[in-house]
């Protein structure tokens, strides 16, 4: 309304980001209106989608006569858009919905509700992306219904079936999202089934059961906890066997179940639950006791995320947030779904128990063989997994006594805690129990009675595996250890120079593997000896091993098709593990002719290693035990087959005396033995990089102190080239250059050729001359006999009266040739320390900002005197080249250094500075020089005459 004023009035949409303090924007709602007194108007703005995730925006709305006139005041309101938010409720407000929010309080989990009239416009596959969880709260039946407000009609699609939301939300688990789905009694005409004509309504074609007749609810009596141990049931009381949950005067715990599936079923449950990875399975944390399918709380992972279904009622019978008797809603809320880890194993698919370290038996299908022990023996229990997470385990005992030996009664379980001694409580101690049922009073333990061990093991995020084994005393059965199988290759005289160990093979390149060159003959025997292995179960004397199985895998001819079947040889233990087999084919074929050397693993036509023949040692003891973990692998080569080393022909490797050139270059040809492309070259200055790891060589190579060629075949030629220029110097250098010669292909992990046997020498010198061989002029030594070559900053200079600029000599006492040997020697000197006189000019100017006209002299008088400044000078200049960036300790040398001169030195510098004052630029190149000439070696009284005339020249030259 306009109130009063009537006129013709324009209103106006302001945007302003709070984040970014600036006016996002802003839109009118149309040309002006004109409005008499009073009068209401509805207005509307087009729409803006420019918000950004982590912004607060104040959006505000005005009005202005059309003249610009502002009239009224401004309405606005703050909305902030979060990058993320927790949970997402689809429910209209419900007394179950309040107690989720209170609990998302608490914790403080953000949420928004989204109530069913809101659904058209947010319930769209892009919306949910910014949630971690969807929240389906329990509904009563008449919101539930088609008669009512139509909730799970429209959760599956919108009243226009334009859109499918079931199909968003499994989506939305697909890419990492959960689903929390509370879910009472409400049966298939609801729900919808895959067996009417309603369809399945509920993601992942959930099949929810009824039990809401008096005979079918699932009471306190018939409930069972499946899985204790997950964080579902953190802080959940348990005494008395879960007593909590009887919270209904009728005991009812529920009147509604998931219709998951006995175990053995869950792989094909509903249509998912099948994890990214294909490893997951349904979880049932807690299930029906007489009908383990049915299941009241259960996860289901599927692709990223998943699916928490509870059909107990949660909201009405959780105890709030804070509670630490009975959380319910709270865990589930804070519980998140997601992908199975991976590898993470079932029983005996890479998860196991152990018993003293060894895996039980495996039954015929599933689970282990019961495991039979001697009286009162003494067992470990521990586990291996697969699985690269970290685990928790949690075991549980079943049976006539508990772990530390105390009485359970019939159907009682028993967790196993750790003794005080093993306190602060730790759940990865293993159990190591002393099984005896005693009878009488002699001490005996009763035969044939069992206990039931079960492991759960969960990760972080709540995933598990239950594994279990029946134990049993049985002294007559009892067989404590499994046999081990051990064998290995003899090398007999008759066919040493026949067989080589040449590395290993196997899943996990954990057994040898032979390579053998078959004689003239075409067969080679080769003898095993498995003499050595043995049940540790077994009598003194006796190995206890009863039968030897020998197996070989893929030794065939070359024509015979491709077969896993294995030729199988068993003997008894007479043979104290003594075989023979024959390599190179043997017998003969329908035509009667022999199969000798037609066995190989070579492919004739390529010449390429071929699939290698496999031996497989099996033992079995007296009680029926057995190991096959032993295998043995063979190459079969024909006579003569082997590789050559290549022939190269280099051109430039030899040593040089007096090598003077900016590159070192070699170059050459492969002449021969490189047919497969397989050659590499290096040359390096360093021979420990041709060994190096990945990164030092890559460094190698950026630093110009390694080059290579590779993959050459016969014919190609190369170059291969390493700078030099690094390494001239004033003084005589010499520099060893090596070479590395192999051949490698990507089929195999080993260098050959390597031994270096190629006819050339392994490394070569190259001895560089002083400044690349420049001469001295015979009349400069004369003339000049205290000039010396100088290296600075990487070039040669000569010091000394003579000048040597741009390859000319310069005799002193010339005054053209003195200002082109000054000019030239001062663009030397200070070309090579360009940065340092940058440096020092700026410092030069910051100490001269005290007196413009003190100069030099200033800076001399401010370490002379004493007390000129309330700070120590020495000090000051210190903590001015530390504010140029410099570190403290060369600041102090710096400031040490010049105090000396200032100081110590006074009569000395000054004598050569009066030339410099009140000169910045003259005071900056003057320090250079001096510093430069003290470094090599000159006194103070010298380098400073040089630095003087040196800078005055320098000066002199820049005009």
């Amino acid at each position: 309304t306009n109130g009063v004023l009537e006129g013709d009035y324009i209103f106006h949409m302001d945007i302003f980001d709070e984040t970014t303090n600036s006016l996002a924007h802003t839109v009118t709602a149309g040309p002006a209106q004109e409005l008499i007194a009073s009068q209401v108007i509805d207005l509307s703005f087009t729409p803006w989608n420019g918000y950004q995730d982590g912004h607060t925006y104040n959006i505000s709305y005005r009005a202005e006569l059309d003249d610009g006139t502002p009239s009224g005041t401004p309405r606005y309101f703050h909305a902030t858009f979060a990058n993320d938010i927790d949970v997402a409720i689809l429910s209209d407000k419900t007394t179950g919905t309040s107690a989720i929010v209170e609990d998302l309080k608490i914790i403080g989990m953000s949420y928004t509700q989204f109530s069913i009239n809101d659904w058209d416009e947010y319930f769209k596959g892009n919306w949910f992306t910014h949630y971690d969880k969807i929240v389906l709260p329990w509904q009563d039946t008449t919101t539930a219904s088609d008669s009512g407000d139509k909730y799970y009609q429209r959760l599956y699609e919108n009243d226009d079936n334009t859109v499918n939301r079931k199909q968003i939300l499994t989506a939305f688990m697909q890419s990492g999202g959960t689903i929390q789905a509370h879910l009472a009694p409400h049966g298939s005409q609801t729900y919808g089934t895959s067996s009417n004509s309603i369809a399945n309504r509920l993601p992942l074609d959930l099949e929810i059961v009824d039990r809401k007749t008096p005979s079918t609810n699932i009471l306190y009596s018939n409930m069972e906890i499946y899985d204790p141990y997950h964080p579902i049931m953190n802080d959940i009381n348990e005494i008395n066997n879960y007593a909590i949950f009887q919270y209904d005067i009728n005991k009812v715990v529920a009147t509604s179940a998931l219709a998951a599936g006995f175990a053995s079923e869950q792989a094909d449950w509903a249509s998912g639950c099948t994890g990214n990875l294909g490893n997951a399975e349904f979880q049932p944390i807690i299930q029906v006791a007489d009908s383990p399918g049915d299941v009241l709380i259960g996860l289901c992972s599927y692709g990223q995320g998943g699916m928490i279904i509870s059909t107990i009622d949660v909201e009405s019978n959780s105890e709030n947030a804070t509670s630490t008797n009975f959380p319910l809603l709270k865990n589930l809320l804070t519980h998140q779904v997601n992908d199975y880890p991976n590898p993470f194993s079932k029983q005996r698919e890479g998860t196991d128990i152990l018993i003293n370290g060894q895996k039980p038996l495996e039954a015929l299908g599933q689970g282990y063989l019961t495991h039979y022990m001697k009286s009162n023996a003494e067992v470990t229990f521990s586990y291996q997994s697969d699985a690269t997470v970290d685990l928790v385990s949690d075991w549980v005992i079943e049976g006539p006594t508990s772990w530390d030996g105390s009485s359970l009664a019939a159907g009682q379980k028993e967790h196993f805690v750790p003794d005080l001694g093993t306190l602060p409580f730790d759940t990865e101690v293993s159990p190591v129990v002393n099984f005896c049922k005693s009878i009488g009073t002699q001490g005996l333990c009763k035969q044939d009675v069992q206990w039931t061990i079960t492991l759960w093991l969960h990760d972080d995020d709540g995933h598990s595996r239950q594994l279990s084994v029946v134990v049993e005393t049985d002294d007559s059965n009892a067989d404590e250890f499994e046999p081990v199988a051990d064998a290995f290759v003899e090398i007999r005289p008759e066919y040493a120079d026949n067989i080589e160990l040449i590395g290993s093979s196997g899943s996990n390149n954990q057994w040898e593997k032979y390579r053998i060159i078959l004689d003239e003959d075409g067969q080679i025997p080769i003898y095993f000896n498995a003499s050595g292995s043995y049940d540790e179960d077994a009598p003194q004397g006796s190995s206890g091993i009863k039968t030897y199985k020998w197996e070989v895998f893929y030794d065939k001819s070359e024509d015979e098709v491709f077969s896993t079947n294995a030729n199988t040889y068993t003997q008894s233990a007479a043979s104290q593990g003594e075989w023979m087999y024959t390599f190179g084919g043997f017998g003969v074929d329908d035509q009667g002719v022999s199969y000798a050397g037609k066995n190989l693993t070579v492919d004739k036509a390529t010449q390429a290693i071929t699939q290698p023949i496999k031996v497989k040692l099996t033992v079995f003891d007296e009680a029926g035990n057995w190991d096959d973990d032993m295998e043995i692998y063979f190459e079969v080569l024909e006579q003569g087959f082997g590789d050559i080393a290549p022939k190269l022909q280099l051109d430039g490797w030899k040593d040089v005396n007096g090598f003077n050139e900016s590159n070192f270059t070699l170059t050459g040809s492969v002449l021969s033995g490189s047919e497969e492309g397989d050659v590499y070259i290096e040359i390096s200055l360093d021979e420990d990089t041709f060994t190096a790891g990945g990164s030092s060589r890559i460094e190698a190579e950026n630093e110009g102190t390694l080059d290579k060629v590779t993959k050459l075949g016969n014919g190609d030629t190369f170059t291969l080239s390493l700078n030099m220029d690094n390494y001239y110097t004033n003084e005589t250098e010499t520099i060893e250059i090596y070479i590395y010669i192999y051949e490698f292909s990507s089929s195999s992990i080993e260098k050959r050729w390597t031994e270096h046997n190629y006819g050339i020498s392994e490394s070569i010198k190259l001895v560089l001359p002083i400044c690349r061989g420049e001469t001295i002029p015979d009349e400069v030594l004369l003339d000049d006999k205290n000039g010396r070559w100088v290296f600075i900053g990487g070039e040669c200079l000569w010091d000394g009266e003579w000048k040597f600029e741009n390859g000319q000599w310069i005799e002193p006492n010339s005054d053209s040739s003195q200002d082109s040997a000054e000019g030239g020697s001062n663009a030397l000197l200070l070309g090579g320390g360009a940065l340092i006189l940058i440096v020092i000019l700026g410092l030069t100017f910051l100490f001269l900002k005290k007196s413009d006209s003190e100069g030099m002299d200033g800076m001399v008088k401010d370490f002379s005197a004493a007390g000129a400044y309330q700070q120590d000078p020495v000090e000051q200049y210190v903590q001015q080249l530390i504010a140029q960036g410099y570190p403290e300790d060369t600041a102090r040398s710096y400031a040490s250094q010049y105090a000396a001169q200032a100081g110590g030195g006074t009569s000395a510098v000054a004598a050569a500075q009066p030339a410099t004052a009140s000169n910045p630029a003259m005071d900056a190149a003057y320090q250079q020089y001096y510093q430069q000439f003290i470094s090599q070696g000159y006194d103070q009284q010298t380098a400073a005459a040089y630095a003087q005339q040196y800078a005055a020249a320098y000066i002199q030259q820049q005009g």
